[in-house]
C-alpha cells in the first residue's frame, strides 16, 4: 500500500473538478504524456492505495483507491481516472501540520507520494 497526495486540478477549473471528484467518488489527472511525472505516479497507483486531496491550502478529502485506471471524457474534466472510497470529506487548513508534512501537502507537483508516517500523522490530525 502506498500513500499519495493529489492536487484537485488546474485553478481555472478547480471548483468544478473538486466538486465532481467528491460527488462521484473518483480522482483524475489530465496528462496525455505517460512520461510526465504526475501521470507516471497516477499510473503507478494500485487498488488499496490511500489518497489525500488538497487545494488552495486545504485538505478536502482522504480515501482509498478502489479501481484500476480508466478513461472517461467529459468537458472541463480530466480523462484519466480512478475510483475512490472517501473516508472523510472535509475542508481543513493544513497550515498547522508539522513543517515537513505541510511542505509536502503544499508542494506544486500535481501528485507526490507520502510516507506511512506522514499519512498516519495526517489521519490522526483529521480524526481529532
Amino acid at each position: 500500500m502506498r500513500f499519495w497526495r493529489i492536487v484537485a486540478g488546474d485553478p481555472e477549473f478547480r471548483s468544478k473538478i473538486l466538486g465532481d471528484w467528491l460527488r462521484k467518488n473518483y480522482i483524475s489527472i489530465g496528462y496525455d504524456d505517460p512520461n510526465q511525472v504526475s501521470r507516471r505516479r497516477f499510473d503507478e497507483m494500485e487498488i488499496g492505495d490511500r489518497v489525500v486531496v488538497v487545494a488552495d491550502g486545504y485538505i478536502f478529502a482522504i480515501g482509498e483507491v478502489t479501481s484500476e485506471l480508466y478513461m472517461m471524457e467529459e468537458p472541463d474534466l480530466y480523462d484519466y481516472r480512478r475510483d475512490v472510497l472517501w473516508y472523510k470529506v472535509t475542508k481543513e487548513r493544513y497550515d498547522e501540520f508539522p513543517p515537513s508534512l505541510k511542505n509536502k501537502l503544499s508542494y506544486a507537483q500535481t501528485m507526490i507520494e507520502l510516507s506511512r508516517d506522514e499519512w498516519e500523522s495526517l489521519v490522526l490530525h483529521l480524526i481529532h
